[in-house]
């Protein structure tokens, strides 16, 4: 997210600018989505989200982080960028149901429910680029 989408949401938090002002700000950067706090007025993910597959992450760590769980893997502070799922290859993705997909470095596998995992295509590759082989 670009700084300048930061500033609106902090202003919006702020109570510096109203929703409308917030969302037509957003919309003028092109953030492709927008504040809406009567959605989930408890704040967190929505019941909806987790449905989807979501898991929260901690604070401080990268939305990918928690699903960074592979036999093998580095640490996520250690990640390659490569490695690094893509959010829309992860999330709410019906057509890959039951399959599996390669994109890039990563091989994205889907449940029948649409839940999915990853990994990398090659452990070979993953560990000379880890510097481990």
């Amino acid at each position: 997210m670009n700084q300048r989408i930061n500033d609106i949401i902090h202003n919006y938090k702020a109570g510096k600018i109203s929703l409308e002002e917030a969302n037509a700000q957003l919309k003028a950067e092109g953030a492709g989505f927008t504040l809406d706090p009567a959605k989930n007025p408890g704040g967190g993910w929505t019941k909806e989200e987790l449905e989807q597959g979501f898991i929260p992450a901690k604070e401080g760590e990268p939305w990918w982080a928690p699903m960074h769980t592979f036999t093998g893997s580095v640490r996520w502070q250690d990640e390659l960028e490569r490695y690094i799922p893509e959010k829309e290859m992860v999330y709410n993705r019906p057509k890959y149901h039951g399959v599996t997909v390669v994109k890039g470095g990563l091989r994205y596998l889907y449940a029948e429910d649409g839940k999915c995992k990853y990994q990398p295509k090659s452990m070979a590759d993953y560990d000379r680029d880890h510097g481990r082989a």
